[in-house]
Parts: structure tokens; C-alpha cells; sequence
């Protein structure tokens, strides 16, 4: 029992293959459940559900960085030595992934007349709550999704290719769980794993090739912001 803790916090490099898949498959299913969870245990403290549910996000986001401190420290500690040498790699691949998801959105939109639920429930709680939202879609969430589709999917697929299609996959189902878990599921909406798997096989392809999750996450978090404030300045401005 001991060695297998051990080894749940050691380098990934260093533990088995089944201690990785077993971590991996608790970061996929814990994501889904798990800050939903804790942030119904807050709400017996805190009557604001939107706190709640940030604060849920981000005990969820510490366990996180606890099982993989080891890795982060090694590759933050890469990511600030080659940041300048791999900055164009990363701003090359963050725009193939924002022009293959602007790609698809448009594709969808004329096809399904409508985006996604999980888009407009994040814009409903952003117009709402923008100071906690902000926090959350900008901080906890991109580690969060960048430990969960990245880091721990990289620890199982070793394959460049691989790794960024599971990755682009999983980052992609992730997302259209909203409809499952409210009933509101069709066929159709699978259609959405396009845009959003995009996304992570651009983010994945980025990590593996800078060998440091801190590049997606840098750039998932910029983006975030920026696409939060614009739709909050376009709701002030009644144009959403």
C-alpha cells in the first residue's frame, strides 16, 4: 500500500503503467463529478452557488496539483528556462487550434442554428457572477482541463499522435456531458466534440512538442480572459 502511494506521487515517469491509467481515469471521471460534489458540500456554508461551485473547482484543482507536483516543478522549471525559444511554437499551434474550433463553430451554427449548451451556460453564469466566473474560467479551469486532458492522458499515450487525438477526444466529450447530465442529449450534439477537440489536439500537440503542460495552460487561461471579457462587454453593451 505504501509503495503505490508512493508512487501516486511520484514522477509519472516513474510509475507503472496501471498507476498511470488508474490516476489518468480518476482525472477523466473525477473532472465530471467530483467539483459538482464538493461544491454541494460548500452549500451548506456559503448560500451564493456560483462560490460554491468555484471553491468545489478548485479543491478539485488542488488534489490535482498534488499528484502531479513533482512533474510541474520539473516542467515549470523547463517552461520559463525555454520560453522564449518556444513561444512561436506555441502561438503557432494555438492558432491552428483557434482557426480549426472558429471552423467548426461557424459550420455548426449553420448546421444546428445555435451553440452549445455548455457555451451558453458558461455565458449565463459569466453575465451573472463576471468577477467569480472570471476567477474560475481563467485560473482553476484551465489548470484543471489542462492536468486532466493533457498531463495525465500524456502519462498513458506516449505517441505524439496519439496522445493529441485521445486527448482532442476526451477534451471534446468533456464538454457536451452538460446535455447528458440535463436530459437534454441528441444525437446531434456530437457534433460539438469538433470544435472543442480541436482545441485540445492543438493544446496537446503544443505540450508535447515544448514537453511542459504551463504552455496550454498559459495559453488556455489567455484565452479565456479575453473571450470573457469580450462577451462581457458585449452583454453590457446589449449586443448578448
Amino acid at each position: 500500500m505504501k509503495k503505490i502511494v508512493k508512487q501516486i506521487f511520484d514522477f509519472s515517469n516513474n510509475r507503472t503503467l496501471f498507476i498511470n491509467v488508474l490516476l489518468s481515469l480518476f482525472c477523466l471521471i473525477g473532472v465530471l463529478v467530483l467539483p459538482s460534489i464538493f461544491g454541494y458540500s460548500f452549500t451548506k456554508v456559503f448560500r451564493n452557488t456560483t462560490l460554491c461551485s468555484l471553491l468545489g473547482s478548485s479543491l478539485f484543482c488542488i488534489i490535482l496539483l498534488a499528484i502531479y507536483s513533482k512533474d510541474l516543478g520539473k516542467e515549470f522549471k523547463l517552461f520559463t528556462k525555454n520560453f522564449k525559444k518556444d513561444f512561436k511554437t506555441v502561438v503557432r499551434y494555438y492558432v491552428i487550434g483557434i482557426v480549426m474550433m472558429i471552423t467548426f463553430n461557424i459550420l455548426l451554427i449553420g448546421i444546428l442554428k445555435g451553440i452549445s449548451q455548455n457555451e451558453d451556460l458558461v455565458r449565463e453564469v459569466l453575465f451573472s457572477n463576471p468577477v467569480l466566473m472570471l476567477i474560475n474560467i481563467v485560473i482553476v479551469a484551465p489548470i484543471t482541463e489542462e492536468l486532466v486532458f493533457r498531463k495525465s492522458v500524456s502519462t498513458v499515450f506516449k505517441n505524439k499522435w496519439v496522445f493529441a487525438i485521445m486527448s482532442g477526444i476526451l477534451f471534446g466529450g468533456a464538454h457536451i456531458m452538460t446535455n447528458v447530465f440535463s436530459g437534454t442529449f441528441i444525437l446531434t450534439d456530437l457534433l460539438y466534440i469538433l470544435p472543442y477537440g480541436s482545441y485540445g489536439f492543438a493544446f496537446a500537440l503544443m505540450d508535447h512538442t515544448t514537453k511542459t503542460t504551463f504552455s496550454s495552460i498559459m495559453v488556455h487561461s489567455f484565452h479565456n480572459l479575453m473571450n470573457g471579457l469580450i462577451l462581457i462587454n458585449l452583454h453590457f453593451l446589449g449586443v448578448l
